[in-house]
């Protein structure tokens, strides 16, 4: 989507972006930067899904194919710079990777976008998950089920079947679903969650209780 957004205004074509995407170095990048030598390539689709902030963005645009690098290069760079000291410390004290809190991030996004005030709430629902010992750490996130395209889903990437966190980001996650990801709401014991048709979230400590709100949000 990045891609064909940049490819319309004239940046870059689809193919330049996918290719810069591959061949980006970051022997030169400045230390803050380091979090990038830790993306698992070898296990992802997209190299730096989740890392390409989502945010407004001014580019030059002209006949060079070096127009894809220094756009990839601006949206890395905006991340670092979103990235306080505040926040790479609260993950470390988490003992999380920052690859893990984009990851986990990018489900709260796709489960919450829109709502940032529940975002620390899901946040919490998945990590206590997370930490089940009686049962599969299943996330249970019905968007994760269809990544990356309908068509041909990745099944280590559904958390329905596959536990713990995908093997990376399965979108661009806001600032908010980051500081979800970092700071999930504090003694929130729920574990299962849905919303209905008005993206009003119902949370449950239990799966009969959930079945429950699931069938009577249907009844009505």
């Amino acid at each position: 989507e990045i891609a064909a957004i940049l490819e319309e205004a004239g940046v870059c074509t689809v193919q330049e972006f996918k290719v810069a995407c591959q061949e980006y170095k970051t022997s030169d990048l400045p230390k803050s930067m380091s979090f990038l030598n830790d993306i698992p390539i070898e296990l992802v689709h997209y190299r730096f899904e989740g890392y390409l902030f989502p945010d407004t963005y001014r580019f030059y645009k002209d006949e060079s194919k070096d127009c894809a690098t220094l756009a990839i290069d601006k949206m890395l760079r905006n991340l670092d710079t979103k990235l306080t000291e505040e926040m790479r410390k609260r993950a470390q004290e988490m003992n999380r990777s920052i690859h893990e809190i984009l990851t986990m991030a990018s489900i709260i996004e796709l489960e919450a976008s829109g709502h940032p005030a529940e975002m620390p709430n899901v946040a919490a629902v998945f990590y206590n998950r997370l930490a089940w010992t009686d049962q599969p750490n299943l996330l249970g996130s019905s968007p994760t089920m269809y990544y990356p395209n309908e068509k041909n889903p990745d099944k280590r990437y559904d958390t329905n079947v596959t536990p713990g966190l995908p093997p990376g980001p399965l979108c661009a996650p806001s600032l908010n679903a980051i500081k979800a990801a970092l700071y999930p709401t504090e003694n929130f014991k729920y574990t299962y969650f849905v919303t209905d048709s008005d993206m009003k979230f119902y949370y449950n400590t239990s799966l009969e209780d959930h079945n429950a709100t699931i069938k009577a949000l249907k009844a009505q």
